[in-house]
């Protein structure tokens, strides 16, 4: 009877992918089933810049639109766009009618009156976030005055080697 609860035991931990020496459980085993791929620069461009068209939606003709290389304010902490992925981003965006202003941290761009200088506005995005074999999520959002701004969590999705917004989460609006 023992000698059966302990293998009952032992399969159990094993089918939870988790250990006695552990505290918490690890990853599900049915998680850990779903392929996540390497996202090239190019991929991470195209995520991007959908992000952009889709929040700029081509309203803000002739005014800055200006994207920080780096972010350390939350929800949108990620590491450094490199060179090579702005300009994926400007490539995937050559029709777009906005001028893309390019900042190193979002505190520099310049506010008055409570707007962004200029008549123009801010996008915000975090790091790509993989949920899938074709699909990735972002947060991000764009900020034009104190109060004026919207957002969500960006769901992405790869068809036909294309990568398009197929939904938004957790919207926000200011």
């Amino acid at each position: 009877m023992i000698i059966a609860l302990i293998i009952l035991v032992t399969i159990a931990l094993c089918v939870t992918n988790c250990s006695v020496f552990n505290e918490a459980p690890t990853q599900s085993p049915l998680r850990s089933l779903i392929i996540k791929p390497q996202l090239t620069v190019i991929d991470a461009g195209s995520i991007y810049a959908e992000i952009i068209r889709n929040l700029a939606n081509m309203t803000y003709e002739n005014h800055p639109l200006y994207i920080a290389m780096r972010s350390d304010s939350e929800p949108y902490v990620r590491p450094a766009l490199t060179a090579a992925i702005q300009d994926s981003i400007m490539q995937n965006l050559d029709d777009l009618s906005a001028d893309i202003v390019w900042v190193g941290l979002s505190k520099e761009v310049l506010w008055e009156n409570g707007q962004i200088k200029g008549g123009g506005s801010q996008i915000f995005f975090g790091s790509i976030e993989v949920i899938g074999a074709t699909q990735v999520q972002v947060v991000a959002g764009i900020y034009y005055g104190n109060v004026g701004a919207n957002g969500g969590t960006f769901i992405i999705e790869k068809y036909n080697d294309q990568w398009d917004v197929t939904g938004v989460s957790n919207m926000w609006v200011s």
